[in-house]
């Protein structure tokens, strides 16, 4: 009697909650029906956000009502299969700071999900004043399939509340753990950390890389500590940007490609090319710090140095144009003995003015072609080939291997060479060659 007494109580039950249920999607279907009888469609057929069925608040206006409208939209789109949405020219006001002021990567501000375009259609969306260490105005977390493009993004640096500018981590995109993006034709600026952050993520005990990024035609200024970091990633394109002015918290690069204590995977297939690169306050275009294997830095100008203190395996650095600054190459440039090495550098046909060369100890190495105007080279090698430069000023050259004293050395015009009498110097062509070849390119 018992046992027939509790099916009844649990068929009774569920007719309960399916009656609930059932009275909850009428209502929501009901309201949503009744929002589009008042406001329109949610997004229309060319994929334009509708601001008043989602409460989105422009002017300036309203940043935790327009946070979750913009939020809900995205939602709405990635649930009806919408690929493509636009937001309606206009000023928009968000928070996307961490409430509890965390520094684990959580959900914040505006969340964009996997299989979706955002295109900003010029608008400017800004950062509400605040008081926190982290925020970011775009997250991408674990996500596949995202582009944004199209507008203007600021942060709140020259009014964010904090005690001698030691908040660093405000972000336009915080990206992590994610694959195909592309971030087109943004500006970006006035952030408490960088324009854009890359890096790794933790899933179920699992660490995804960030992989296949590409920033474009984007002008990013005015941050406090980076214009772009990448942390963990790998096949990331950072081409036709201009990155400037940035100053406030070390180290103050327009583009850093540094591995930190956190980060599991180095960063892999990174290529840096026709960019405007200038007026750091620390004179960093570029740093190259650690856990960095194969990459390219090409057709940019800058002004200001790249500073290398990582290569495990292969860097290019071609063709480009450097001002009032240069290429250093130095594994223990902060003095930290660190255990760096660099590993595999090729620096050609690249034009430096008023500026420094200077590689210390790389376990390989090629310099040629280069055009050095009021610029002093110096060398420590330990095996490698400096041919075919041109330089109005001086070039210094050390040997630190005592077992390998040769060093490739032909067709240069320094003003001054000075060179340790211990040094063998090879001009031979066909070793030279081979040398190139098999031991720089790896190619049989």
């Amino acid at each position: 009697m018992k046992k027939i007494i509790l099916k009844i109580a649990l068929i009774i039950l569920f007719i309960i909650i399916g009656i609930i249920l059932l009275n909850t999607e009428i209502i929501q279907t009901s309201l949503t029906n009744s929002s589009k009888e008042k406001y329109g469609q949610p997004i229309s057929s060319e994929g334009i956000i509708n601001n008043d069925y989602f409460n989105i608040k422009s002017n300036f206006t309203d940043a935790e009502a327009t946070t979750k409208g913009i939020n809900d939209a995205i939602k709405y789109a990635t649930d009806n299969g919408v690929k493509y949405i636009k937001l309606s020219k206009g000023e928009y006001l968000i928070d996307g700071a961490s409430k509890d002021d965390i520094l684990r990567p959580e959900s914040k501000g505006i969340c964009l999900k996997s299989n979706l375009t955002l295109d900003l259609g010029g608008s400017t969306i800004k950062q509400i004043k605040n008081d926190k260490t982290n925020y970011c105005v775009f997250c991408i977390l674990n996500e596949d399939n995202i582009t944004v493009k199209n507008g203007i993004i600021k942060g709140d640096n020259e009014e964010h509340i904090d005690d001698n500018g030691v908040n660093d981590k405000g972000f336009a995109f915080d990206i992590r753990g994610s694959t195909n993006i592309v971030i087109d034709n943004i500006h970006m600026s006035e952030f408490t950390g960088e324009g854009v952050l890359i890096r790794e993520l933790d899933v179920n005990e699992k660490t995804i890389q960030s992989q296949y990024i590409d920033i474009k035609n984007c002008i990013i200024t005015n941050n406090r500590r980076q214009g772009i970091s990448i942390v963990s990633g790998s096949d990331i394109n950072i081409h036709d940007n201009e990155i400037y002015s940035i100053a406030g918290r070390n180290p103050q690069a327009c583009i850093d490609l540094e591995t930190d204590g956190w980060a599991k995977q180095k960063n892999n297939n990174i290529n840096i090319y026709n960019n405007k690169l200038y007026n750091s306050i620390s004179n960093l275009g570029i740093m190259v710090y650690s856990g960095f294997d194969n990459g390219k830095i090409y057709n940019n100008e800058i002004t200001g140095r790249i500073l290398i203190c990582n290569v495990d395996d292969n860097l290019l650095i071609e063709n480009n144009t450097i001002y009032d600054g240069g290429i250093v190459a130095k594994k223990d440039y902060y003095g930290t003995n660190n255990k760096f090495t660099i590993n595999k550098l090729i620096v050609n046909n690249n034009k430096l003015k008023d500026s420094k060369l200077q590689v210390e100890e790389p376990q390989y190495f090629i310099i040629q072609n280069n055009n050095l105007e009021d610029t002093t080279t110096s060398i420590i090698f330990i095996k490698g080939a400096i041919l075919k430069n041109q330089s109005n000023s001086s070039i210094n050259i050390l040997n630190k291997n005592e077992e390998q004293k040769e060093l490739y050395y032909l067709g240069n015009n320094f003003l001054k060479p000075e060179i340790s009498d211990e040094i063998k110097l090879n001009d031979k062509e066909e070793e030279i060659n081979e040398f190139i070849q098999e031991v720089m390119l790896g190619v049989e």
